[in-house]
């Protein structure tokens, strides 16, 4: 028991340090990806207003591009879709074929660990 114990032990710790080391890592990649947004914006302007569409740099090139992104489908998005759709139609229950769509979703159970910390006052 007592093996079993110290080994818990040991790896509780070594969890706790990883945790709070990768916290720390989380806080300076936040830091790091907010002053990459912000030099990629002024870049970006500076490149529109120049007509740039790509520049040469030593590891290969920065290429400024548009792209299009879809937004996100979430239930009041889906039923107002569905009743454009079926305006037409008589007795058509969009809110109940809306729900089965989003109940026929998968789900996706994972175990997890977390740490909860106290705050300190």
């Amino acid at each position: 028991m007592s093996v079993n114990k110290d080994t818990l032990t040991t790896n509780i710790r070594a969890w706790i340090a990883l945790d709070k080391e990768m916290n720390t890592l989380q806080k300076e990649l936040k830091d790091r990806r907010k002053r990459k947004a912000e030099l990629s914006r002024i870049l970006i302007e500076i490149m529109r207003k120049n007509e740039i569409d790509c520049v040469d740099i030593n590891d290969g090139k920065l290429v400024c591009s548009k792209h299009n992104t879809k937004s996100t489908l979430n239930k009041k998005k889906l039923v107002d879709v569905l009743g454009k759709y079926f305006a037409n139609k008589v007795n058509v229950p969009t809110e109940e074929i809306a729900q089965f769509i989003l109940d026929s979703r998968d789900v996706k159970t994972k175990d997890e660990l977390r740490l909860k910390t106290v705050k300190k006052v």
